[in-house]
């Protein structure tokens, strides 16, 4: 990615805020929020999701979505996907996401090229990044243990979530253990 003769365009929906490469790149573009304070341009670095397909997380007015970089690609070189039409890999492999092996194609043409390809697979956990690995993660494993421990000794979940700096829901997968399962806490 990166070379002289890649070619950007904005993400659909997302215009002025983020575009994508015919190379399989994402980045941010820069701006001014209306607080003043800038964003600078910058190139994202994709993860896995649990099926083998790079996702990025985007921001915009304080909301952040995570997309498929394949999906948003299509859009914006290809056009909107059609109605009951799949992002398709001509070559099977789910992150490799040059516009050349990209295409939109029926259920059918998908599952057909998984099954000619192999590729009907789940990323096993040892690859996934997880925890502060993420390039989006906001905690690190100590705060995550700080919140097992202060949960676990009385306080709220909306407090820890504002000592931390994260929302509620994110303070409240970590005590149901549905995220950051990784990290142990001394006694939870």
């Amino acid at each position: 990615m990166g070379g002289p003769d890649e070619t950007w365009r904005p993400v659909v929906g997302l215009e002025g805020y983020y575009e994508v490469s015919d190379q399989g790149g994402v980045r941010r573009q820069p701006r001014i929020l209306k607080d003043g304070r800038r964003i600078l341009a910058k190139v994202l670095r994709p993860t896995l999701d649990a099926r083998g397909y790079r996702t990025v997380w985007l921001s915009v007015d304080g909301k952040r979505h995570v997309r498929r970089v394949h999906r948003m690609m299509l859009e914006s070189f290809v056009g909107p996907r059609p109605t009951n039409i799949d992002a398709c890999h001509n070559n099977g492999i789910r992150d490799d996401n040059r516009l050349s092996n990209l295409r939109w194609d029926t259920r059918s043409g998908n599952i057909k090229d998984a099954v000619k390809h192999g590729t009907k697979y789940r990323v096993p956990a040892s690859m996934m990044q997880r925890g502060s690995d993420r390039y989006n993660a906001i905690l690190t494993e100590g705060d995550v243990e700080r919140i097992l421990d202060l949960k676990r000794s009385g306080c709220m979940q909306k407090d820890i979530a504002s000592h931390f700096d994260v929302s509620w829901d994110t303070v409240s997968g970590i005590v149901l253990r549905k995220t950051w399962t990784h990290v142990e806490s001394r006694a939870w």
